[in-house]
């Protein structure tokens, strides 16, 4: 009786998978939706905004979001932290409110450089390292990411003893 199941089991298991292979039916992979949209049509998350942009939705008010390294959403919780990265509000768009299904809050966020080496750094309070969350990233290149891609302000950048910057993350891309 055993032999007998199991091979039943067997056949129906074969007799579905070969049912899919079938002439006529697609075995390919579906068109995939990045994870930090995935409740959009691919047409609907290729709008959402890209990596640098800081946009709006109408169903968040006056929340802004940047999309970040990897196309992490990164939300900017008030006036105080956005006014440490960015000297106005030119530059923010808008996005379907999907865009930001998924995000990270940028708490703190604010960028320095060492007293001791010209390197800049944005805390972003987005890894998590020494038993919280939080790091010092470096960004990575001045011209290409700093000014071209994120629009941050070079007045906003503090200068701070070498000793603040106690953890360094991966760099901010």
């Amino acid at each position: 009786m055993k032999k007998t199941s199991r091979r039943a089991g067997l056949a129906l298991a074969l007799g579905l998978c070969l049912s899919l292979a079938a002439p006529g039916v697609s075995t390919a992979a579906p068109e995939t939706v990045p994870t930090q949209h995935a409740s959009l049509s691919a047409a609907d998350a290729a709008a959402c905004p890209a990596q640098g942009q800081r946009y709006k939705t109408s169903a968040t008010a006056d929340k802004v979001f940047l999309v970040g390294p990897g196309n992490e959403i990164f939300w900017i919780p008030n006036q105080t932290v956005y006014r440490n990265l960015w000297a106005d509000d030119s530059g923010i768009g808008t996005a379907h409110w999907s865009c930001a299904e998924s995000w990270t809050q940028m708490d703190n966020a604010e960028l320095v450089k060492s007293s001791s080496s010209g390197a800049v750094y944005i805390w972003d309070r987005w890894e998590y390292a020494m038993g919280g969350y939080g790091s010092w990233r470096r960004i990575a290149n001045w011209t290409a990411t700093f000014i071209n891609k994120y629009h941050f302000d070079p007045s906003k950048i503090r200068t701070v003893p070498a000793a603040q910057l106690i953890y360094i993350g991966s760099d901010w891309t």
